[in-house]
């Protein structure tokens, strides 16, 4: 009887935390610089034409739509921005900022370094990577959103 109780509660308690994520906006994260989208290619963030969902979730990390337990996540200054599993000891690599931008646009700020963001970098025939660079660097550092369509 006692197994009993603790299995239903388990299962209410995992649907709860499970509809808490997956109820959330579906969106798109798009350049400003050049119309591309963000997409994971294996662990790493970079653009295309066309891209993933994500969710931001209510403490403000970026969720890749579908993936339970990874965020994106900043790795320092001049690093690609990667996707990772949920680290306990060092939450704020994944939790991001949404200043305002020029324009209709924002800047996507890693809360564990303020004044780095996500900016579109251009790696020759590899193409549009996302890594982190201090703010200020005009349009590639300019995101829109767009909600998304679910999968």
């Amino acid at each position: 009887m006692e197994f009993n109780l603790l299995l239903f509660l388990l299962t209410t308690i995992t649907a709860v935390a499970l509809s808490q994520i997956l109820t959330k906006i579906q969106l798109s994260f798009i350049s400003g610089h050049n119309d591309l989208f963000w997409e994971v290619n294996e662990t790493d963030v970079v653009l295309n034409k066309q891209g993933d969902n994500w969710i931001i979730t209510e403490d403000s990390r970026i969720l890749l739509n579908g993936i339970i337990g990874k965020y994106v996540q900043c790795n320092g200054n001049g690093k690609k921005l990667t996707i990772e599993s949920y680290d306990e000891n060092d939450g704020d690599a994944q939790r991001w900022e949404f200043p305002l931008a020029p324009g209709f646009y924002e800047y996507i700020c890693s809360k564990k370094y303020p004044d780095i963001c996500a900016t579109a970098a251009f790696k020759g025939i590899r193409g549009w990577s996302v890594i982190a660079l201090p703010i200020g660097k005009c349009g590639k550092q300019w995101w829109s959103r767009s909600k998304s369509q679910g999968n």
